[in-house]
């Protein structure tokens, strides 16, 4: 998406649906690029805790992000008023998030989406193991939501929800509903995490439920 239409997109979004949450998922987007979109206001937008480094089948993607840069995005969004929601890939980019909080520049509570399964550097297995073990070293006051990618994504979302956190679900994590079976669109997989959800006792969040959660005005 060219960053000249992404005021006249999301303007759109909000008169269509004004009760919503905006989160601009621009991880891979450079400093310059956030500094033309940030006017628009979104709840969150996403900052990744280290350098992409996917291994896809047709390309890599390798794209340099500094702690400097982390840092200065952080302190972009502080003063724009957008609060920050954290990509994990492994336990280094949990180092790089202690760096920000030891600075004081990440108000509670601390967002993060924590990954498993992504090919390339940023990968770490997608086990219950892995899992268990990026949430034991999360910093306090995490509200943290778990994305996996491959055929365990379902339960790793499950066990997420069961350790008290949330879950991100989607095509582009997850194209396969099932094996071999592909996912015939996003409502499909949030369907199934608001069953298993609310079979394990716990009831998906409003949109102002979220603001409280998230910590957002």
């Amino acid at each position: 998406m060219q960053l000249d239409s992404w005021e006249p997109f999301t303007n759109a979004v909000r008169e269509a649906c004004p009760e919503i949450l905006i989160q601009f998922g621009i991880a891979a987007m450079g400093l310059p690029g956030r500094k033309k979109i940030v006017h628009l206001k979104p709840d969150m937008a996403s900052i990744a805790l280290g350098s992409h480094d996917f291994a896809f089948v047709d390309a890599d993607l390798l794209v340099e992000h500094s702690r400097q840069e982390i840092e200065d995005q952080v302190r972009l969004f502080n003063d724009n008023g957008v609060h920050p929601e954290f990509e994990c890939f492994n336990l280094g980019h949990l180092w790089n998030l202690e760096w920000l909080l030891e600075k004081d520049l990440v108000k509670n509570p601390v967002v993060l989406t924590i990954f498993f399964g992504w090919p390339g550097g940023f990968w770490s297995p997608a086990t219950l193991k892995e899992l268990l073990h990026r949430i034991e070293h999360l910093p306090e006051n995490s509200v943290f939501s778990v994305s996996a990618a491959g055929l365990s994504n379902v339960a790793l979302e499950t066990v997420s929800i069961i350790q008290g956190g949330h879950v991100r679900v989607g095509t582009e994590d997850e194209p396969y509903y099932t094996k071999g079976v592909l996912a015939e669109d996003n409502a499909q997989l949030v369907s199934r995490m608001v069953r298993i959800s609310k079979e394990l006792g716990r009831e998906p969040a409003t949109v102002d439920e979220t603001k409280q959660i998230l910590g957002l005005n």
